[in-house]
């Protein structure tokens, strides 16, 4: 064949049984009649995988010999030639042999003769016989002492497409002819899967399975993601482009629905994930229509990216924080709901409640803070996030801060009042809030009696109601 044990191709046997397997598929795009039988014979496992295609030896016996065109998968007409070597040579396989029509192809590996190559070498040979009867379909055969090598060529049936592939089973989308996806992510965690183009499983980004975040995905044609003669890996930027031609194939009436679908993923997809590139096309097709998406309150568009803290909060009080693109479909920001929630319900107050704000009034007094009127608010009730605020003429304190030890609902108010300086991202304020550290802890050393009696009357009135 003048391919020696020598030539520089390297496959696991995983990839060696897939590119077994893909010449079977390739008949008709789908490994439903394919026969597959492992047998003991001695020592040996004999595996026989068969259909009903017929095709030419010669196509067999020439590197660039191939009968696929168009859209078929594979085409560089190599791979019986080099998957022969590589079982042979790499994984101590006896003998590789195909059939059909009225002929029979064994490869083997054998010593060249003396004459062919200037020091002892083997090569790659092929011994065609003709078959004793003709043979309806084809089969190649493969015979190895190694049980678990015989088997791989089993599992490899998933690497493929076939109705009974748990990977293509309920799909999210699915457009004949284009490709789909599967959302394998639950509203409790996220998962990876695969990707298959033109019907066989192709790695992405690594030498592995699973890599593909949030969904199994699929593309019909193999001109969508490029050919590759050693079955490598799919580039992150290659699948984003077949992303791509995906969403800009999804029928506009269908969009909506799309996004929809992925809501398990809104708030927990990376911003370089699979998924967030699904997700983002869907909802740039939808807002370039001019589309408006009714959201459940507890969806916010993120305009707050640099606020961890209000974040943080948000997230607490049950709010599902999404990319802020979602805000050009209708969705609130989250800047918008952190707005409303500065908006409180004065309460009527409790005489215990009374007496505790009396008790901040007196502390704030000993640290030269000014006299502000207070506001009491439920945020609990209201289901607020904020535990307190200031507010030009008085400061809003929520009844929780009025429950909590003293320190903390100190602190609270302490901070409040600062806020006549400025907002929590101002640098005034942040100037500010120091010196009234400073202040408080000069202040607590040389008034250490006053604030331990303040703290004593403070504990000695029952906490006030939740």
């Amino acid at each position: 064949m003048g391919i020696l044990e020598t030539y520089g191709v390297k496959w696991s046997l995983e990839k060696t049984a897939r590119d077994v397997l893909q010449n079977f598929y390739d008949y008709k795009k789908s490994l439903e009649n394919v026969r597959f039988e492992v047998k003991k014979s001695g020592g040996d496992y004999v595996v026989r995988i068969t259909n009903g295609a017929e095709y030419d030896r010669r196509m067999l016996l020439h590197l660039g010999a191939t009968d696929k065109t168009g859209e078929d998968a594979g085409g560089f007409g190599e791979g019986a030639k080099i998957l022969a070597l590589v079982l042979l040579r790499d994984y101590g396989f006896k003998s590789v042999k195909y059939a059909s029509n009225d002929w029979q192809i064994e490869f083997q590996l054998s010593e060249l003769p003396k004459d062919e190559y200037p020091k002892p070498i083997r090569g790659l040979f092929a011994h065609i016989t003709e078959a004793k009867s003709r043979l309806k379909g084809n089969y190649i055969e493969l015979v190895t002492p190694d049980h678990a090598a015989a088997q791989a060529f089993s599992k490899a049936r998933e690497l493929f497409y076939h109705p009974d592939n748990l990977d293509f089973k309920d799909p999210t989308l699915d457009m004949p002819g284009i490709g789909g996806f599967k959302l394998i992510s639950s509203d409790k965690e996220s998962k990876n899967g695969n990707l298959y183009a033109a019907g066989q499983r192709t790695h992405f980004e690594e030498e592995k399975w699973q890599t593909v975040e949030h969904f199994n995905i699929w593309f019909s044609r193999s001109d969508i993601l490029p050919k590759d003669r050693d079955r490598g890996r799919v580039t992150r930027t290659e699948l984003n482009k077949a992303v791509d031609y995906l969403v800009e194939n999804i029928p506009q009436e269908m969009l909506e629905k799309v996004l929809f679908s992925l809501k398990p993923i809104w708030e927990r997809a990376d911003f370089f994930d699979v998924g967030y590139k699904m997700m983002r096309k869907t909802a740039e097709r939808l807002i370039e229509s001019g589309a408006k998406c009714t959201f459940s309150d507890e969806y916010l568009a993120n305009d707050l990216p640099l606020d961890y803290s209000i974040q943080k909060s948000l997230s607490e009080a049950g709010y599902k924080l999404v990319p802020k693109f979602f805000a050009e479909l209708g969705m609130k920001t989250a800047s918008q709901r952190y707005k409303e929630l500065q908006s409180h319900y004065r309460v009527e107050i409790t005489e215990t409640e009374a007496q505790r704000l009396e008790v901040l009034k007196g502390a704030a007094a000993l640290l030269g803070k000014g006299q502000k009127e207070i506001w009491v608010y439920d945020a609990k009730d209201e289901k607020n996030i904020i535990q307190g605020q200031y507010d030009g003429d008085f400061v809003w304190l929520s009844r929780q801060t009025l429950g909590k030890p003293f320190n903390e609902a100190l602190a609270t108010y302490v901070h409040e009042l600062d806020h006549k300086h400025g907002t929590d991202q101002s640098a005034t304020f942040s100037y500010a809030l120091t010196d009234s550290i400073a202040v408080i802890v000069s202040t607590i050393m040389n008034k250490q009696q006053d604030f331990a009696n303040l703290n004593q009357r403070w504990a000695g009135l029952s906490a006030p109601r939740e």
